[in-house]
């Protein structure tokens, strides 16, 4: 399967660290990863993920099966319209907004 893991990917935080260790997870069950960081640079990403197989690094042109967000403020919109989308959206402040149902 072709998995897109976007969003935030530097170390720094929660966001980046789950990201990366998800996507480093998924490409050892086999899956093909591509991970587009909106927070770091293409040449870090690279470095933390040297060695590892099944993965790349930068917004695919190809359509994915399935694209992996976990990024704030939320994007809830699809890249390719055929894509799976799935939203890590950690929330702790109460009900979540109504407009994102």
């Amino acid at each position: 399967m072709r998995i897109t893991i976007e969003g935030n990917l530097e170390q720094t935080g929660s966001y980046g660290i789950v990201s990366l260790f998800l996507g480093k997870a998924l490409a050892k069950r086999g899956h093909e990863i591509n991970l587009a960081g909106a927070d770091i640079l293409p040449d870090r990403l690279k470095e933390l993920v040297d060695g590892e197989n099944n993965i790349s690094v930068g917004e695919s042109i190809t359509p994915q099966d399935v694209r992996i967000r976990q990024i704030w403020p939320p994007i809830w919109t699809r890249v390719h319209p055929k894509e799976t989308l799935i939203v890590i959206q950690p929330w702790e402040f109460g009900s979540i907004p109504v407009e994102w149902l």
